[in-house]
Protein backbone atom coordinates (compact mmCIF):
# COMPACT_ATOMS: atom_id res chain seq x y z
CA UNK A 1 0.00 0.00 0.00
CA UNK A 2 1.50 3.35 -0.96
CA UNK A 3 2.01 6.07 1.55
CA UNK A 4 0.47 9.52 1.48
CA UNK A 5 3.00 10.80 -1.05
CA UNK A 6 1.75 11.55 -4.54
CA UNK A 7 2.33 8.94 -7.17
CA UNK A 8 2.03 5.80 -5.06
CA UNK A 9 0.28 2.93 -6.78
CA UNK A 10 -0.92 -0.26 -5.13
CA UNK A 11 -2.05 -3.59 -6.45
CA UNK A 12 -5.52 -4.21 -5.11
CA UNK A 13 -7.76 -7.16 -4.40
CA UNK A 14 -11.49 -6.10 -3.74
CA UNK A 15 -16.07 -7.88 -2.51
CA UNK A 16 -19.65 -8.23 -3.46
CA UNK A 17 -20.20 -5.07 -5.48
CA UNK A 18 -23.99 -5.25 -5.50
CA UNK A 19 -24.11 -5.39 -1.70
CA UNK A 20 -21.65 -2.53 -1.24
CA UNK A 21 -23.29 -0.42 -3.96
CA UNK A 22 -26.69 -1.00 -2.35
CA UNK A 23 -25.36 0.17 1.01
CA UNK A 24 -23.89 3.29 -0.58
CA UNK A 25 -27.09 4.01 -2.52
CA UNK A 26 -29.19 3.73 0.64
CA UNK A 27 -27.12 6.52 2.20
CA UNK A 28 -26.69 8.54 -0.99
CA UNK A 29 -28.32 11.51 -2.64
CA UNK A 30 -30.12 11.95 -5.95
CA UNK A 31 -29.32 14.90 -8.17
CA UNK A 32 -32.13 15.52 -10.64
CA UNK A 33 -30.36 18.35 -12.48
CA UNK A 34 -26.64 17.64 -12.82
CA UNK A 35 -24.61 19.36 -15.53
CA UNK A 36 -21.18 18.28 -16.74
CA UNK A 37 -18.52 20.94 -17.27
CA UNK A 38 -17.24 19.21 -20.42
CA UNK A 39 -18.49 16.78 -23.07
CA UNK A 40 -15.66 14.28 -22.54
CA UNK A 41 -14.15 12.42 -19.61
CA UNK A 42 -10.81 14.03 -18.83
CA UNK A 43 -11.88 17.66 -18.33
CA UNK A 44 -15.24 16.63 -16.84
CA UNK A 45 -13.65 14.43 -14.16
CA UNK A 46 -10.93 16.99 -13.50
CA UNK A 47 -13.75 19.48 -12.77
CA UNK A 48 -15.40 17.02 -10.38
CA UNK A 49 -12.10 16.40 -8.58
CA UNK A 50 -11.05 20.07 -8.35
CA UNK A 51 -14.34 21.97 -8.26
CA UNK A 52 -13.03 24.16 -11.08
CA UNK A 53 -14.03 24.86 -14.65
CA UNK A 54 -11.86 23.19 -17.32
CA UNK A 55 -10.15 26.43 -18.34
CA UNK A 56 -9.12 26.89 -14.69
CA UNK A 57 -7.71 23.38 -14.00
CA UNK A 58 -6.11 23.02 -17.43
CA UNK A 59 -6.98 19.38 -18.25
CA UNK A 60 -8.60 20.35 -21.53
CA UNK A 61 -6.65 18.94 -24.48
CA UNK A 62 -6.32 15.36 -25.61
CA UNK A 63 -2.65 15.41 -24.59
CA UNK A 64 -3.25 17.53 -21.49
CA UNK A 65 -3.12 16.62 -17.83
CA UNK A 66 -4.32 17.74 -14.43
CA UNK A 67 -1.77 20.19 -13.01
CA UNK A 68 0.16 18.95 -9.98
CA UNK A 69 -0.64 22.26 -8.28
CA UNK A 70 -4.39 21.55 -8.30
CA UNK A 71 -5.85 20.33 -5.01
CA UNK A 72 -8.18 17.40 -5.61
CA UNK A 73 -11.16 16.07 -3.70
CA UNK A 74 -9.18 12.88 -3.04
CA UNK A 75 -6.43 14.91 -1.36
CA UNK A 76 -8.94 16.75 0.82
CA UNK A 77 -10.68 13.52 1.80
CA UNK A 78 -7.39 11.81 2.63
CA UNK A 79 -6.25 14.80 4.72
CA UNK A 80 -9.48 14.39 6.70
CA UNK A 81 -8.95 10.71 7.50
CA UNK A 82 -10.67 9.00 4.58
CA UNK A 83 -9.06 6.19 2.64
CA UNK A 84 -9.26 6.98 -1.06
CA UNK A 85 -9.12 4.72 -4.09
CA UNK A 86 -9.64 4.90 -7.83
CA UNK A 87 -9.78 2.11 -10.37
CA UNK A 88 -9.82 3.06 -14.03
CA UNK A 89 -9.53 1.55 -17.46
CA UNK A 90 -9.76 4.93 -19.18
CA UNK A 91 -6.40 6.00 -20.59
CA UNK A 92 -7.39 9.64 -20.16
CA UNK A 93 -7.72 9.11 -16.41
CA UNK A 94 -4.20 7.99 -15.61
CA UNK A 95 -1.12 8.58 -13.52
CA UNK A 96 0.59 10.17 -16.52
CA UNK A 97 -2.23 12.71 -16.71
CA UNK A 98 -2.14 13.54 -13.00
CA UNK A 99 -5.37 11.91 -11.87
CA UNK A 100 -3.73 9.85 -9.13
CA UNK A 101 -3.13 12.83 -6.83
CA UNK A 102 -4.60 12.20 -3.40
CA UNK A 103 -5.57 8.58 -3.90
CA UNK A 104 -4.15 5.99 -1.52
CA UNK A 105 -4.78 3.42 -4.24
CA UNK A 106 -4.89 4.27 -7.94
CA UNK A 107 -5.14 1.21 -10.17
CA UNK A 108 -5.06 1.34 -13.94
CA UNK A 109 -6.35 -1.62 -15.90
CA UNK A 110 -4.63 -1.48 -19.27
CA UNK A 111 -3.33 -3.47 -22.19
CA UNK A 112 -4.57 -7.01 -22.63
CA UNK A 113 -6.91 -6.56 -19.65
CA UNK A 114 -8.85 -3.93 -21.60
CA UNK A 115 -10.05 -6.51 -24.07
CA UNK A 116 -12.98 -8.84 -23.75
CA UNK A 117 -14.00 -9.11 -20.12
CA UNK A 118 -12.43 -5.81 -19.10
CA UNK A 119 -15.58 -4.50 -17.42
CA UNK A 120 -15.74 -7.56 -15.20
CA UNK A 121 -12.07 -7.15 -14.24
CA UNK A 122 -12.52 -3.48 -13.44
CA UNK A 123 -15.61 -4.09 -11.30
CA UNK A 124 -13.96 -7.04 -9.57
CA UNK A 125 -11.00 -4.81 -8.66
CA UNK A 126 -13.39 -2.17 -7.30
CA UNK A 127 -15.30 -4.79 -5.32
CA UNK A 128 -12.12 -6.09 -3.68
CA UNK A 129 -11.04 -2.58 -2.71
CA UNK A 130 -14.48 -1.69 -1.32
CA UNK A 131 -14.58 -4.91 0.71
CA UNK A 132 -11.37 -3.93 2.49
CA UNK A 133 -12.90 -0.58 3.47
CA UNK A 134 -15.54 -2.07 5.74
Amino acid sequence: MPGPERGGVAVIRPPDFVEVAGELAARGAVFDNAISQAPWTMPALASVLTGKYPHDHGAISFFGSLRASEVTLAEILRENGFETGAITENGNISIERGFHYGFDVFAEIRGAAVAEGHVERTFAAAQRWLARQR
